[in-house]
């Protein structure tokens, strides 16, 4: 007899441990998946990047939508001689500044973040409003609806598809 004993005593335990563990597991998956839908609506709206165009020059760019109250996309190009920078509203609106000043930081420039990713020509990023592809000639950023934007590079700096541009 002790050995059936044993043997209900030893199926009462592992279905106890089975519960508690399918219980934990349950709980952890709930939180895991919780903090991973509020991780990708906290990073869906924002991407800094760098884009490699062409001629081998990177073009630094952001586009945000909404992140820290700002819609907009914009990038960035410095060399030795010349600092640009083009930013692109949710409107269509384009502002175009470029120096040969680059002791100053007269256009405002930033950089991506640390670790932000580096497309070849051809790598399109969408967030919201905004569609950003990187080309031989640079970058060029419109708002999806209307095709409004700008081409940012090391020798080209205009604003496309009839956006309304004003310079700095």
């Amino acid at each position: 007899m002790p050995g059936p004993a044993r043997t209900r005593l030893a199926a009462k335990g592992r279905r106890k441990f089975g519960r508690a563990t399918f219980a934990g597991a349950l709980i952890a998956a709930v939180l895991f998946s919780c903090l991973a839908a509020a991780s990708a609506g906290a990073a869906a709206n924002e991407a800094e990047f760098y884009g490699r165009t062409g001629a081998g020059n990177s073009v630094s760019c952001a586009i945000y939508d909404g992140y820290a109250g700002s819609t907009a996309a914009f990038c960035e190009y410095v060399s030795n001689r010349t600092q640009a920078k083009a930013t692109l509203t949710a409107s269509g609106a384009v502002v175009l500044c470029r120096t040969h000043s680059i002791t100053s930081n007269r256009c405002g420039l930033g950089n991506a973040g640390e670790n932000s990713p580096t497309y070849k020509v051809g790598k399109t990023v969408t967030i919201g409003p905004f569609a950003c592809t990187v080309r031989g000639a640079g970058v060029r950023c419109i708002v999806t609806a209307s095709g409004k934007g700008f081409l940012l590079g090391a020798k080209r700096l205009q604003g496309v598809g009839g956006a309304t541009v004003r310079r700095r």
